[in-house]
C-alpha cells in the first residue's frame, strides 16, 4: 500500500473517520458496536472498510515487534535499513566496475590516434591499442552506464524506503537487483554467437599501477562506504524513521 505517514493517506484516514467511522447505518446492531471498533479489532467479517482493516495490519506488521529468539523491535525499520544497504551495494558494484573499466581504456596506448591495433595470442586476443574514436565512443558508452546506475540509486532507494509491506520490501529489492542484469541478458540473447564469441576470446585490459595505485585502490571501496552512510541515513530520517 506505500508510505502511510503521507498527508494523502492521514488526510484519507481522517476524512473516512468523520463521514463514515461513526455512521449508524454501518454498526453491528446485533451486538451494539460501532463500525469504527470493528475496524480498530480488525475484524475479518466486514464487507466494508477492509482498505482501513488492511492499512491498519500493513502498519502493525510494519512497526510491531516480532519475537524470534529474542524480541525484535521495530522490523520495518531493519529490514527497510538491510535492504537499502544490499541494493547501494549492487549498485556500488556497478559504479566500481565503470570505473575500472575506464581506467583501464584510459590507460592503454594510442601509438596510432586512428587505429585499433588488436593482437592474437593463440586462442585468446588482446587489445594493445585503441583508437581516440573508440576510446570516445566507449567513455560515452560508460558515462551512460554510469548515469543510470546512479538513477536507479536514487529512485530505487525511495522506492523502497516508501515501502511499507514487509513481503514486499524484499521482492522489490531483489527486482531492482535484476535491472542492473538487463544488459547481460540483452548481449546473450540479441548479440550473434560468433560476436560474444570474440569477446569470450578478449584478455582482461590491464590496469596502469602507477605510484598512486595502492592509494586509488584505498580511497574507493572507503568512499563508498561513506556514501553508503550517507544514503542509508538521509533515507531513515526523511522516509522510514516518521513511520515508526
Amino acid at each position: 500500500l506505500g508510505n502511510f505517514v503521507s498527508n494523502v493517506v492521514e488526510d484519507d484516514a481522517r476524512i473516512w473517520r468523520l463521514s463514515e467511522a461513526h455512521d449508524t447505518a454501518r454498526m453491528d446492531r446485533a451486538n451494539w458496536v460501532s463500525f469504527d471498533r470493528r475496524v480498530c479489532d480488525k475484524d475479518g467479517s466486514l464487507s466494508f472498510g477492509t482498505l482501513q482493516v488492511q492499512r491498519l495490519k500493513e502498519i502493525e506488521s510494519y512497526i510491531k515487534a516480532i519475537n524470534l529468539i529474542f524480541p525484535l523491535k521495530q522490523p520495518g525499520l531493519i529490514l527497510a535499513m538491510a535492504c537499502l544497504l544490499i541494493f547501494f551495494f549492487l549498485i556500488a558494484a556497478e559504479l566500481m566496475d565503470c570505473f575500472r573499466f575506464a581506467e583501464a581504456l584510459i590507460t592503454l596506448p594510442r601509438l596510432y590516434s586512428l587505429r585499433t591495433i588488436v593482437v592474437l595470442n593463440g586462442q585468446q586476443i588482446s587489445l594493445v591499442a585503441l583508437s581516440m574514436w573508440r576510446l570516445g565512443f566507449m567513455l560515452v558508452l560508460v558515462a551512460i552506464r554510469m548515469a543510470v546506475a546512479i538513477i536507479l540509486l536514487i529512485a530505487g532507494g525511495w522506492w523502497l524506503a516508501n515501502t511499507s509491506q514487509i513481503p514486499e520490501l524484499v521482492l522489490n529489492c531483489a527486482a531492482l537487483g535484476f535491472v542492473l542484469d538487463l544488459d547481460e541478458l540483452f548481449f546473450k540473447v540479441c548479440v550473434p554467437a560468433y560476436t560474444r564469441s570474440l569477446v569470450g576470446k578478449l584478455e582482461a585490459l590491464p590496469l596502469h599501477k602507477g605510484r598512486h595505485f595502492k592509494l586509488r585502490a584505498t580511497c574507493k571501496p572507503v568512499l563508498m562506504i561513506i556514501a553508503c552512510v550517507v544514503f542509508i541515513h538521509l533515507l531513515a530520517v526523511d522516509i522510514i524513521r516518521p513511520m515508526m
